[in-house]
């Protein structure tokens, strides 16, 4: 059953039809799911800071996420660039089930994802086929000065049970549409 929602804090404000609600969870806690993963539409830039188990800087390079949430489905493009000119792009579609949990299963990694006060925490491997736990949160942190929306990320990387470092990335929204608006 579709439901009526409301969006937006604005002039940008509108009504929208949610075509699909979890089973499992209630239709508040559901509300405050779609929510917080609705702010993270849109496209975003930043910065990719990656450190060995030992705090030494091992690579950097920027990204852009262009993410969507449409009903129970999710799609995102990344592209990562490097100072040298490389260029890396890697495309994440999953679907929540019902529970609310966002599951994915791609041919670069398998994890889930999921709401925890106003963050995202995800559980995540690589699809390498050596045993590696990857865990990651996401925290909105406020508007810059400019307006845009920030948000902060960190990864915790291991391979076969031994820390193999951190991810620190931050994040500043500049448009609520993306790839996949168009």
């Amino acid at each position: 059953m579709s439901r009526l929602y409301y969006e937006g804090q604005g002039s940008g404000d509108r009504l929208y039809y949610e075509p699909w609600t979890p089973k499992n969870i209630s239709r508040k806690a559901w509300e405050h799911t779609a929510k917080v993963f609705d702010s993270f539409s849109g496209t975003w830039q930043g910065s990719y800071v990656y450190v060995d188990a030992v705090g030494q800087v091992t690579d950097s390079h920027l990204s852009r996420l262009e993410l969507r949430r449409t009903g129970r489905k999710w799609q995102q493009l990344n592209t990562y660039t490097w100072e040298n000119g490389g260029e890396r792009r890697f495309e994440f579609a999953g679907e929540f089930d019902d529970n609310g949990v966002l599951v994915f299963n791609t041919p670069r990694l398998v994890g889930k994802a999921w709401v925890s006060g106003q963050s995202v925490l995800l559980d995540w491997e690589y699809q390498t086929g050596i045993t590696n736990a990857n865990f990651e949160r996401i925290n909105m942190i406020g508007s810059n000065a400019a307006g845009q929306a920030t948000r902060m990320r960190s990864w915790q990387l291991s391979e076969s049970g031994t820390p193999k470092g951190h991810v620190l990335i931050h994040e500043v929204q500049i448009s609520d549409k993306c790839c996949y608006d168009q």
